[in-house]
């Protein structure tokens, strides 16, 4: 076979290229931390790791959904309580007026107690979390409950809600309604709370004992009621949580997936790098040994 100088020159430039190739794929992947820094570097483990970060990317929502449904839930929980102890409050107010030994100065101070309450009621069922009423369905910038006062008394209290639902998706094929509204929370069977507030002040105003009497019952109902559906949001929190821990561990897991994927093994690529540095430099010299005779040294 027929050796040229051309031959030589470019058997020797390719090989410089291949390790000067090697040696910057090396120092690439040890500078980024990162097996596959192209498609082309692990075809299978770039569509690995594309489906491992966009699964990643799920498990952050779901996340982020239930820290945001568990917020909700925490201030429904909250003002439900509050709801619920007002009514208990009402019970004790209705049971002493119904004593039928009170002066008519302490029923005027119960029935003034009562329009408090009633005040507070509404305040509750009003409040908001993050600028969004708790109770107005999907119309969280509105107030669900307005009232009307006649001399300086609540008469009348007025509810109103879309009967929205605000659902939140915690899991692939897993969501879960986080939002109670007004009606829902205030109607029972018969009146509202509202309206049994305002009935039960004025029994106790016309010192009507069976009006007490029934109101004590309706009131009862609606704190069972209430009591319900704080434990229904104390179970939906207790839910969230455990769903939470179970997407936190596998959020975990998928992290270890994709570093076995696409991170590097930096001990093992800076003996590869050392390597690649070694082989380029002997290549190097070989090649300055190859070139260096020429014409006008045997001229010379």
């Amino acid at each position: 076979m027929r050796v040229t100088t051309n031959s030589l020159i470019s058997n020797l430039l390719y090989d410089l290229r291949e390790a000067a190739g090697r040696l910057e794929t090396s120092e690439r992947e040890l500078s980024s931390l990162k097996r596959i820094n192209k498609p082309s570097d692990d075809p299978v483990g770039t569509v690995n790791a594309l489906r491992l970060k966009a699964t990643l990317f799920d498990v952050d929502r779901y996340v982020a959904n239930i820290q945001d449904a568990q917020s909700w839930l925490n201030a429904t929980e909250g003002a439900l309580a509050s709801l619920a102890q007002v009514a208990t409050r009402a019970m004790d107010i209705a049971l002493r007026a119904g004593s039928g030994s009170l002066p008519e100065s302490s029923r005027d101070a119960l029935a003034r107690e009562v329009d408090q309450i009633t005040r507070e009621a509404v305040d509750v069922a009003n409040q908001s979390f993050g600028g969004r009423s708790l109770f107005a369905g999907y119309s969280t910038g509105v107030r669900p409950v307005t009232t009307t006062e006649v001399n300086g008394q609540v008469t009348a209290v007025a509810m109103h809600d879309d009967s929205g639902q605000m659902i939140r998706q915690i899991g692939p094929d897993s969501t879960m309604t986080i939002n109670y509204c007004v009606t829902g929370v205030a109607r029972g069977a018969g009146s509202s709370l509202f309206d049994a507030l305002i009935s039960l002040r004025q029994a106790i105003d016309a010192n009507d004992r069976a009006a007490l009497g029934n109101a004590v019952s309706v009131l009862e109902d609606h704190h069972s009621r209430l009591v319900g559906l704080e434990t229904e949001t104390g179970a939906k929190d207790s839910r969230l949580a455990t769903t939470k821990e179970r997407l936190d561990q596998m959020k975990l897991d998928l992290i270890a997936l994709l570093s076995q994927v696409q991170d590097t093994d930096v001990a093992e690529c800076t003996v590869r790098v050392q390597a690649a540095q070694n082989s380029y430099t002997t290549a190097l010299a070989v090649g300055a040994r190859i070139i260096m005779p020429t014409l006008v040294d045997f001229l010379k």
